[in-house]
């Protein structure tokens, strides 16, 4: 079974080598993995680093550097279009994969489940987790999404 992470970039190369790290420290999983990243036209050695990557992990890199600045949705479409895999796992190019997630996946699509529901730990820049968030999803009270951020309750429902 393949799993392609997608990742949308734009200057934040420092932050994507973070991603690209916890992705390679993963351990006990058996599923076949390949990375796919659509770079935004950024201008900070981000293709350079991916070579390096490329000649240097076991996991393939499907790396797409736009000529122009596509705009955040265009660049998120644009890094799925490049997965192969069964499933689509997408990032943002500053997001990290917690410690033991791919043996975590695996034991969830081993299950053969019809629908899967994920949820995130919120973290700051140093990846230190946020312990009061400023929203809460799935809670499980009567409603579905409860928010704590009057401006996110607008934004989103």
């Amino acid at each position: 079974m393949l799993i392609s992470f997608c990742i949308p970039t734009y200057n934040r190369k420092e932050y994507l080598e973070e991603l690209l790290n916890s992705i390679n420290n993963q351990e006990k999983f058996n599923l076949d993995i390949e990375i796919c990243i659509s770079d935004n036209a950024s201008t900070d050695g981000t293709e350079e680093m991916i070579d390096v990557w490329r000649n240097n992990y076991n996991f393939p890199i499907i790396y797409r550097r736009n000529s122009v600045n596509l705009g955040p949705d265009r660049n998120f479409l644009a890094s799925v279009s490049l997965a192969n895999g069964d499933y689509c796992w997408i990032f943002g190019s500053d997001d990290a994969l917690a410690k033991d997630s791919l043996a975590i996946l695996q034991t969830y699509l081993d299950s053969q489940a019809d629908i899967y529901l994920c949820d995130r730990k919120e973290t700051g820049c140093d990846l230190v987790e946020i312990r009061n968030p400023h929203r809460s999803w799935l809670r499980t009270d009567d409603e579905l999404y409860v928010f704590n951020n009057n401006l996110d309750r607008e934004i989103y429902l």
